[in-house]
């Protein structure tokens, strides 16, 4: 190996772990550094809270953070505690953002730290590692060195075969010492037959159970689950937005779910009337723990698999959460539930735009209407990074309607792939109760299921 390799190895070693806080609430700025984002670890946010919650509890390197972001002196004051150099856009650099001088600003970055980190005071303690440790690095030094390979390998068959002869002898001397010893060996492969026998059985028993052909393919695709984060949102209200976070709860019954209502309005959120649920516990009960114990005090149990952690009963009461207490949330419920479904209001502030950040999966939920989609189309051009999955669900969908937008059309206005349309459903209209209400008849929620299931999965 020459010095150059090493080196290269090096500088791709600086460059994974050189960690890198983007903020800005312009999606534009997300788009421009797109091709940096293979080279280098980007955390894309657009909350002042979120950039405070990942300087606090992740190890990061760098901030390049935009004006946009409120309470910039403070996250500016907690970034120099930590010795991490914040350039501002528009003031430090370019803004709109240059992606070729964002990537020699940190290619310059990394090299200092390089650089900082040779210069550091002599370590006694590693200098008397690498002294107990040179015998050892001799030894692979001349064997990197070693020209003739082929001797080498003869060498190394030699000593292998020196080694077996050995073996071989002693099992031998072991054997006239010993009489019986094969009897002893014989009885214990006995016993090991008879294990292995009964373990047999045992497989043969538990094969019995298994169940048929479409059931098996459930369980499987349920061990390829990925834990994500589901966050619902929309841009207008009475587009059924809420109705699709039930059914996303209720259909994937064998995953261990959590369904928080964010939507806050005077006298409770939608969930809570759909599912015929009382107004307390609610969220507010979580707020008084940030524990495990105070999660399991705040939900209701829905089914085996379906907990609700539901909104407050008033407005006035929902503006005692903010964005911490989400974060928190997120944090204590990753650990207890495989999938985390949140639904949003349509209100575009730090709560909105901070839970966004958060998400693994976002989905967009709109009616074929212009008002609804062209909202919703800005909030995507402007707040939603093009890194974190998205579908967008046109939803009441009529499809005799010729007013309708072509799928093309709409593709091109979202820059998306993954794009559903749920037809008008009778079924579903003006429908308020949902607790008992059999998911399996919406046909045409077919598609949307086995969509957000390949989502879930692992290829």
């Amino acid at each position: 190996m020459n010095t150059n390799t090493i080196s290269k190895d090096k500088t791709n070693k600086n460059v994974n772990s050189f960690n890198i806080i983007l903020a800005d609430r312009d999606n534009d700025t997300f788009r421009r550094i797109q091709n940096l984002t293979n080279k280098f670890n980007f955390i894309n946010l657009s909350s002042c809270f979120a950039v405070n919650f990942i300087l606090e509890y992740e190890k990061i390197n760098l901030v390049i953070i935009s004006k946009k972001i409120s309470d910039l002196s403070n996250i500016i004051k907690r970034a120099n505690r930590k010795k991490i150099n914040v350039y501002i856009l528009g003031k430090d650099v370019e803004y709109p953002i240059n992606e070729k001088e964002i990537e020699n600003l940190i290619l310059k970055e990394i090299e200092e730290r390089t650089v900082n980190k040779k210069n550091k005071r002599f370590n006694l303690r590693a200098y008397f590692s690498n002294f107990l440790n040179l015998n050892k690095d001799t030894k692979v030094i001349l064997k990197e060195k070693y020209k003739n390979s082929g001797e080498s390998d003869r060498n190394k068959d030699r000593v292998e075969k020196e080694v077996s002869e050995k073996h071989k002898k002693r099992v031998y001397s072991e054997e006239d010492c010993n009489n019986g010893s094969n009897k002893k060996e014989k009885e214990n492969k006995d016993k090991e037959d008879r294990k292995s026998l009964k373990l047999d059985k045992k497989v043969k028993s538990q094969d019995s159970n298994i169940p048929k052909e479409n059931e098996t393919t459930e369980i499987r695709k349920i061990k390829t689950l990925k834990q994500k984060i589901i966050v619902i949102l929309k841009a207008k209200g009475g587009v059924g937005s809420t109705t699709i976070s039930i059914f996303l709860s209720f259909v994937f019954n064998k995953i261990k779910t959590l369904l928080v209502d964010l939507n806050f309005s005077e006298g409770g959120g939608d969930i809570s009337y759909y599912l015929s649920i009382p107004a307390s516990p609610n969220i507010l009960n979580f707020v008084d723990g940030y524990n495990r114990n105070s999660l399991d005090n705040s939900i209701i149990k829905i089914n085996e698999n379906l907990d609700v952690l539901q909104s407050p009963p008033t407005y006035d009461l929902s503006k005692k959460i903010d964005l911490q207490d989400i974060y928190c949330l997120a944090d204590i419920a990753r650990k207890k539930y495989h999938m985390i479904i949140i639904d949003l209001p349509n209100k575009l502030d730090d709560l909105y735009l901070g839970v966004i950040d958060l998400a693994d999966l976002l989905i967009m939920v709109s009616d074929n209407t212009a008002g609804s989609m062209g909202r919703l189309v800005k909030i995507n051009d402007r707040f939603l990074c093009s890194d974190v999955e998205k579908v967008l669900i046109i939803n009441k969908y009529d499809r005799l309607d010729r007013s309708n937008f072509f799928k093309n059309q709409i593709k091109h206005f979202f820059h998306l792939k993954n794009l559903i349309f749920l037809d008008e459903n009778k079924m579903l209209r003006n429908r308020s109760e949902f607790l008992n209400f059999s998911f399996s008849n919406l046909k045409s929620f077919n598609y949307l299921t086995e969509k957000i299931f390949n989502l879930l999965t692992y290829d």
